[in-house]
């Protein structure tokens, strides 16, 4: 990597950081396990985002298009929050810190930084969110293309091995949610 792209990722580093991202990690994405069976997880309509949203499946396309597409990069910066929850139960929070990650992602996605690293690819957890109510719904186009974000998860990748590439704790302890936005790039040549 070059002295300069060195300079940007250490100032999305900092950015991320400054926004509340509980840790940030540059790692390979070799190291990171893909399988369609995440995308499974989708289908089973836990969220309830499946068919509801531009960024979800099955609208975000075809899984091996999508994992061949992320495997078309070297490197990623794996943003993960962590968030102290009330208990177990604690519904209100869980929700919240995963549209907070997401808006993290949306922050790093607008910063002048991403445009430096050239072609990337931004990941965030679960639903996009960005609209309260996804124009999916009425047939309609998305009206904020450039703020929407997709999942890790629709993208077949494990969250655990972003974790494990990062060095970052996947279980971060009890009565806490933990989640993760992933920014894709190659090195500058």
């Amino acid at each position: 990597m070059d002295k300069n792209q060195e300079k940007i990722i250490k100032q999305l580093k900092n950015l991320a950081i400054k926004n509340k991202a509980s840790y940030v990690s540059l790692i390979k994405v070799k190291d990171v396990k893909f399988s369609k069976e995440f995308r499974n997880i989708c289908e089973t309509k836990v969220c309830g985002a499946y068919g509801t949203n531009w960024m979800c499946p099955p609208y975000i396309g075809d899984i091996h298009k999508l994992i061949k597409e992320a495997k078309s990069f070297e490197d990623g910066l794996v943003i993960q929050t962590i968030t102290q929850l009330e208990d177990s139960f604690d519904i209100e929070k869980m929700l919240n810190a995963g549209k907070f990650i997401n808006n993290l992602a949306r922050k790093l996605k607008k910063s002048h930084n991403i445009k430096k690293l050239g072609k990337t690819l931004i990941l965030g957890s679960g639903a996009c969110g960005y609209c309260e109510k996804c124009s999916v719904i009425k047939n309609a186009p998305c009206p904020f293309p450039n703020m929407a974000i997709s999942s890790i998860e629709a993208y077949g990748i494990d969250a655990l091995s972003l974790a494990k590439a990062g060095s970052l704790n996947y279980i971060n302890g009890q009565n806490t949610v933990t989640y993760y936005s992933f920014i894709l790039f190659n090195q500058i040549k």
